[in-house]
């Protein structure tokens, strides 16, 4: 009979056979697992948002400032040390990147916000976008743009053909991108070198924010980032996308107080559930203490209650997680219309949530636990 009895039915029957009550409790943990992925989204979504731009950099080494601890400063370098790369053995190419921000008038409202712009070589696109691509050529014309679908939805939607106000300045979009915003900026528009220089006059005329060296086939990318910081001066660093990437991430997570805000709210998610998960858990213990009073007084051990509460913790994690998840994804895809931000949900990160879950609701489960240690045989009579 202890045997037989040893199964997970008992578990299932003892959460539910009050309906709106295992309701109500799926109900609470999925909303302390929707916390957790939502406070994780809006931090791997910080990540993301603001290394995408890296990523998708058509390069195998960034040149940048070497004081320019995240792509955002606003630090520059001379032109010529991007020709002075090209002299370097193993580089293919170089071409300079510069960026910048200026007002932008909303062509309706004439509501006016600021909006990164970023000069170009149209003949050499700079990010592997097929319509950065495909229409970056267009951009020779004098003061023409592209116009970033992914930026906020306050900068309008400008489509090929209308004009709008830059900077003081008449440009005339020829097409748009989807890039999106980023924690800095809310967005982004393309424009040539030439055009980018007209509509910062004061700036320096070879002032270039990053340089983009490819190499030649079959090159070392770390040989030939140690020959260009040998051949160049020490005012510059090279590195790899990779590295640049942790670079970026490491300075919103450790530098700012974004990073440490939204680590804050996924721990306090964490917390939160921990004490729903052990309420419910002590509500339905405390309900059942004759019954468990009288599963020890026919001889089962203290081991096996334990182990029939912290069954009740999983099937209650993985009830509230399956919601969450759904939930979760709504909210992601939300959010990111709504913000402009990459909040993706990746299978990692569902993993590593629904490994939170059950970990939150296993240590509920062994706090709750000493409730039915405690239960007196004598309770039954």
């Amino acid at each position: 009979m202890i045997g037989n009895a040893n199964r997970v039915p008992l578990t299932w029957y003892m959460l539910t056979h009050r309906k709106s009550r295992l309701l109500l409790a799926m109900m609470g943990i999925a909303f302390a697992v929707l916390l957790m992925f939502m406070q994780l989204g809006f931090l791997t979504g910080l990540f993301d948002s603001q290394t995408l731009g890296i990523r998708l950099f058509d390069a195998d080494l960034l040149m940048v400032n070497r004081t320019k601890h995240n792509l955002t400063l606003e630090e520059f370098f001379l032109e010529k040390r991007i020709i002075q790369a090209r002299d370097v053995p193993g580089v293919a190419r170089t071409t300079g990147v510069s960026m910048d921000s200026t007002l932008w008038r909303h062509p309706q409202t004439g509501r006016q916000d600021v909006i990164r712009v970023i000069g170009i070589d149209p003949d050499h696109p700079p990010f592997l976008l097929d319509e950065v691509v495909a229409q970056s050529s267009l951009l020779h014309e004098p003061m023409t743009i592209l116009f970033d679908r992914g930026s906020r939805s306050f900068f309008g939607t400008p489509v090929a053909g209308n004009e709008a106000e830059l900077g003081a300045r008449r440009v005339r979009v020829l097409g748009t991108f989807n890039l999106g915003a980023d924690f800095k900026m809310d967005g982004n528009v393309l424009a040539s070198q030439s055009t980018y220089r007209a509509l910062f006059p004061l700036s320096a005329p070879d002032q270039i924010s990053v340089g983009l060296i490819r190499l030649k086939s079959g090159e070392s990318p770390a040989k030939v980032q140690q020959a260009i910081r040998d051949a160049l001066p020490s005012d510059i660093d090279v590195f790899t996308i990779d590295e640049y990437d942790q670079i970026e991430r490491r300075f919103w997570s450790k530098m700012t107080p974004t990073g440490f805000i939204f680590t804050l709210g996924l721990i306090v998610g964490f917390a939160i559930g921990v004490m729903i998960c052990y309420q419910i858990l002590y509500n339905e213990i405390n309900d059942h203490l004759p019954q468990f009073a009288t599963l020890k007084a026919i001889g089962f051990s203290n081991g096996y209650l334990v182990g029939v509460v912290l069954k009740e913790a999983i099937l209650l994690a993985v009830l509230g997680l399956v919601p969450a998840l759904f939930a979760s994804q709504a909210f992601y895809s939300i959010m990111t219309q709504l913000t402009g931000l990459h909040m993706e949900l990746t299978l990692m990160r569902i993993v590593l949530v629904s490994v939170l879950t059950v970990v939150m609701c296993v240590i509920s489960g062994l706090i709750a636990v000493g409730r039915v240690m405690k239960a007196d045989p004598a309770e039954v009579f």
